[in-house]
């Protein structure tokens, strides 16, 4: 089964962590899911974007980034994949 997540969504969970530009909103220990702060204006790419890290060869790695705000770009993962 896999779960899907907007950024609407995200922003409702509490934060784990707090990096430079993110928030982390879920670890799995597998998977971390990430809630940017800063959009268009700040140089990112999209507005709310969200990434995934995969935990790979004992690294903590990014695998995917999109934008938060789309529908159609939902991310879809259970800690085993990355889908779009």
């Amino acid at each position: 089964m896999t779960q899907k997540y907007t950024a609407d969504f995200l922003e409702k969970l509490p934060t784990l962590a707090v990096g430079q530009s993110d928030d982390l909103k879920i670890d799995d220990g597998k998977t971390r899911i990430w809630l940017s702060r800063c959009g268009i204006a700040d140089g990112m790419s999209y507005e709310k974007s969200i990434s995934v890290e995969k935990l790979i060869a004992g690294t903590w790695q990014q695998v995917k980034i999109f934008e938060g705000c789309s529908f159609k770009n939902l991310w879809a993962g259970n800690g085993i994949g990355v889908g779009g």
